[in-house]
């Protein structure tokens, strides 16, 4: 079996994956609203809204989860603790924060 450390690390790299996922999607979806806009047709966008929230709210957990094995595997250490992991920890968790600042400024 596998260590927390380890898991909470693929963890938050895994809660990149629904901002990679939506940043496809965005672009699919834009290579539909240009070719719809040129035909003259109604583009409505409210369904990206709904698919980055959904993708935040799955990153989240993710990273949520990955921070939480950290800190579980960090007071399971016996004293003294590295400080590091205290700052890998935080990694794990900004993560999510650092996906949403880019979804919401490149692809919204």
């Amino acid at each position: 079996m596998r260590s927390l450390r380890f898991w909470s690390l693929m963890l938050g790299a895994v809660s990149i994956v629904p901002m990679i996922y939506f940043a496809y999607q965005n672009w699919m979806f834009s290579q539909w609203a240009k070719e719809q806009a040129s035909a003259g047709n109604f583009v409505c966008g409210t369904g990206m809204f709904a698919l980055l929230a959904l993708c935040i709210v799955a990153g989240g957990a993710f990273s949520a989860l990955g921070s939480l094995l950290s800190l579980i595997g960090y007071f399971r250490m016996e004293k003294p603790r590295p400080r590091i992991r205290i700052f890998e920890t935080a990694l794990v968790g900004c993560i999510l924060v650092v996906a949403m600042v880019a979804a919401f400024v490149f692809f919204a």
